[in-house]
């Protein structure tokens, strides 16, 4: 599976008009997690109570926790990359609801065990890259997008040094700003298959 990272969107009220990738996270059970993999996110109360997932890992780690407890079972995390204009939603703080009763398993990155999540990782700050973005920079967001797998990275692994070159070679071409997400996600995942 894919792995990538997130950043911070201030939208409030969307309707699917607009096409951009951004993971988001579920927190959820992993009896649940194993079950949205084979079938998709499904709103328990249809489309009306809606299908949740947030920007923030921490987010919804605390709400795997509560409720593993309350189910008797682990808790688990869902990295999800959202195409955000492909679905209807509401976005309040980090809090995504996406007004759907179903949203297919093709968003699901990655589940992961919360036990085996470094916690330095679930509280890191978001963070986006952009076109001009050093290399330390593009070390720290592979580590805290998984990437890495746990291995630390460090600013000279020819995965990082790839990525910057692309990055260079982007803002030469006429880029600036933010990398939008599902890019450099793509070109991420790439390069570091290359090179791990």
């Amino acid at each position: 599976m894919r792995e990538g990272m997130f950043r911070r969107k201030r939208n409030n009220n969307h309707e699917a008009n607009e096409s951009q990738a951004i993971i988001l996270w579920h927190g959820t059970t992993m009896s649940r997690a194993q079950s949205i993999l084979r079938k998709g996110f499904r709103a328990s109360g249809g489309k009306s109570y809606g299908i949740f997932l947030t920007q923030r890992p921490r987010t919804a780690f605390g709400y795997a926790e509560s409720r593993a407890r309350r189910e008797k079972d682990e808790p688990a995390l869902i990295m999800c990359m959202m195409d955000l204009g492909k679905y209807k939603y509401r976005c309040s703080g980090n809090v995504y609801n996406f007004k759907h009763d179903r949203i297919s398993s093709e968003v699901v990155l990655r589940i992961s065990d919360t036990a085996q999540i470094p916690q330095q990782d679930l509280f890191n700050p978001i963070m986006t890259l952009s076109f001009h973005s050093s290399c330390a920079a593009i070390a720290y967001w592979i580590n805290s997008s998984g990437l890495s797998n746990g291995n630390h990275i460090v600013a000279d692994h020819p995965a990082v040094i790839a990525v910057k070159q692309w990055l260079v070679s982007q803002a030469n071409a006429g880029k600036s700003g933010v990398v939008p997400d599902g890019e450099v996600l793509r070109i991420a995942v790439d390069f570091f298959s290359t090179f791990s």
